[in-house]
């Protein structure tokens, strides 16, 4: 997953409407790089196989019984979709399913609430028992801190984000209803190379800005981007914010946090 987004068009809202959509506005489009199965490079590469087994994880992500979960992550390992793939592909393809059945209004809030969070505790569920890269030495890693502002709800997105970049090899903190003061809190307590700050559509610029600032409380030196669907209504966030750079792409993050770029506009 990248800080990117899906865009429901609006209907009728009413505050909790406006709510399920800002809770589903980070999921990612851009696959990023995926750790290979043992029989193809990428689900990217399998359509059909895609297809079906986004179905399959669609299902049990609506399903009454919490089981069905654990049987599809089961039945995606047999598939030999790699735990890269089916975090950055399966989960935010099902989530965007959830999406447009709230968009379609044939599902309610509440079962897309409980669709995501079985998501979301999928990839914690891969996370915990599938680890497929081996361990590396953490002295080399870049140190990322992957942060949801207070009062947003998008955690899925957040969630899919900090287990990719774990993936790929950097080491990611997730911190979520992030306040400015607990940022500084945060970035007093470790250093971090990159700090990323998910911002969905409707995200207060001034509280970004906060975030910003707080985030270099303690060293200038860390690079700290935004990502998310924000990006595509706001043209001129980095200058709003302050921010070191604005991107959808978490790879692109990742290269201007580890080559010291000066402040660039990335193409989201």
């Amino acid at each position: 997953m990248v800080f990117d987004k899906i865009t429901f068009s609006a209907r009728p809202a009413s505050e909790v409407d406006s709510v399920a959509v800002r809770a589903l506005s980070l999921l990612a489009a851009n696959t990023g790089n995926k750790a290979p199965s043992s029989s193809f490079k990428s689900l990217a590469d399998h359509k059909d196989l895609t297809k079906m087994l986004t179905q399959r994880l669609y299902q049990a992500s609506c399903d009454a019984d919490r089981q069905k979960m654990i049987t599809a992550i089961k039945e995606m390992q047999v598939s030999e979709a790699s735990v890269s793939d089916i975090i950055s592909i399966l989960v935010p393809a099902a989530a965007r399913k959830l999406g447009q059945d709230w968009v379609n209004d044939t599902a309610s809030f509440g079962a897309v609430t409980i669709g995501c969070a079985r998501l979301q505790a999928c990839v914690h569920h891969l996370e915990r028992n599938f680890a497929e890269r081996p361990l590396r030495d953490s002295a080399h890693q870049t140190n990322c801190l992957v942060v949801v502002p207070e009062g947003a709800q998008h955690t899925l997105g957040a969630v899919v984000l900090a287990a990719e970049l774990r993936q790929a090899g950097p080491h990611a903190q997730l911190a979520l209803d992030v306040s400015p003061e607990k940022m500084a809190r945060l970035v007093n307590d470790e250093h971090y190379d990159i700090v990323m700050i998910s911002a969905a559509l409707g995200q207060d610029i001034g509280t970004l800005r906060a975030l910003v600032k707080a985030a270099r409380t303690k060293d200038a030196h860390s690079k700290v981007i935004i990502g998310g669907s924000l990006l595509t209504s706001e043209k001129n966030l980095r200058k709003t914010t302050l921010s070191d750079a604005v991107t959808s792409d978490w790879q692109t993050a990742l290269k201007i946090g580890n080559s010291g770029l000066q402040s660039v506009d990335a193409k989201p």
